[in-house]
């Protein structure tokens, strides 16, 4: 699934919740076949998050298609994370993107990938099944954050997503904060004080900080693509 349309394509699957596991599977070869004039040779498993029993609270949703290609030798994880749908979603929209307060869905997409791997019976290392994110909205921050934080995929691709939010990973993330706390001289006891921060000037830091993981984020504006970019939480939006 190497191309944009088909990623686009297998994204739109994450909104509909009446499929069935065979409905998804036939849906995905059909994707490949329309968008690539052959069938797909390749076992095709589906796993969900309500399966998984993750995101019960935080209201996260996702979908993992696991393409196992044995005659090519070849195998790749797809995990599909759910945008805003319902009023769990936007009250995470408050907290997490508008506020930089909250990452539950961040962490239920990290631990449904590993629950995901549990399942199926992968390894994450060097020579492992490739584990790429498929988000738009909401979901670009839960697959970017949990990407940032905990190493969750090797790749994302993202279509209109809502955008990552520097102060989530000022929260989250220890070492991040420690090195955002030294370069402005703000106090560590302070939890408001990187609020005083030129917004500006902490989006650039972000940015340089993550950059080396940025290469492996592609996103789609209004189908031109963009490099991944992190949001001043008072002007974000999902």
């Amino acid at each position: 699934m190497h191309s944009s349309e088909m990623r686009l394509r297998l994204t739109q699957l994450g909104y509909d919740d009446k499929l069935s596991k065979e409905e998804i599977i036939e849906k995905v070869k059909r994707i490949y076949l329309e968008e690539t004039g052959k069938k797909l040779k390749a076992d095709i498993k589906v796993y969900t998050s309500k399966e998984a029993r993750v995101g019960e609270k935080s209201g996260y949703n996702g979908i993992a298609i696991y393409i196992d290609s044995k005659e090519n030798k070849k195998d790749e994880l797809y995990v599909i994370s759910q945008g805003s749908k319902d009023i769990k979603d936007w009250d995470y929209n408050i907290k997490a993107m508008l506020a930089g307060k909250d990452i539950r869905q961040a962490k239920a997409t990290n631990k449904f990938v590993k629950a995901t791997q549990g399942h199926f019976n992968l390894n994450k290392n060097e020579d492992s099944t490739s584990i790429i994110g498929l988000s738009h909205s909401l979901a670009h921050n839960n697959n970017t954050t949990a990407y940032l934080l905990y190493d969750t995929f090797d790749e994302i691709y993202s279509v209109n997503g809502a955008q990552t939010n520097y102060y989530q990973l000022y929260n989250a993330n220890l070492e991040f904060r420690e090195t955002v706390q030294s370069k402005f001289s703000i106090s560590p006891i302070d939890p408001n004080a990187v609020y005083d921060i030129d917004p500006n000037k902490l989006r650039q830091f972000a940015e340089a900080y993550y950059k080396d993981k940025a290469k492996n984020i592609h996103q789609v504006i209004n189908l031109f693509a963009v490099k991944v970019t992190f949001s001043d939480s008072r002007s974000s939006h999902a």
